[in-house]
């Protein structure tokens, strides 16, 4: 909840509340169908619960703002973002972690921001994406 809490009020200074949602649902649920597609694949489907992919949604989002100079990321330097994105997807010794939803979100999370930044630029005097 912290992770969502920090994450989700850094974005939504930078962008409207409404992607900031899309982000998180869109980029959890995209990130519990790869854990599942994964596991499935590997032999052992099995049924996760819990936010963590859609948090990890988010900080693909920040990513994708952060490589494509869509938004100005102070604070965000590519080894700090590159350290975050480390720590979601690094195997830990607690099997009931669903690293697969982890990296799935983030890469959901990623796609959907920049997809959202191309398709649908913000009105107003200054662009929010």
């Amino acid at each position: 909840m912290v992770s969502l809490y920090v994450l989700g009020s850094f974005l939504e200074e930078r962008i409207s509340h409404i992607r900031v949602l899309l982000v998180f649902l869109f980029g959890g649920i995209g990130g519990n169908l790869i854990s599942w597609w994964w596991y499935t694949r590997l032999g052992s489907p099995s049924v996760s619960a819990g936010a963590s992919g859609a948090v990890s949604a988010l900080l693909g989002a920040i990513a994708a703002l952060t490589l494509l100079g869509k938004k100005e990321m102070r604070g965000i330097s590519l080894p700090r973002l590159a350290f975050a994105v480390i720590l979601v997807v690094l195997p830990r010794s607690d099997a009931s972690i669903d690293l697969a939803a982890h990296a799935g979100g983030l890469l959901c999370g990623f796609l959907l921001m920049a997809l959202l930044s191309l398709l649908l630029p913000e009105s107003g005097s200054s662009p929010r994406y």
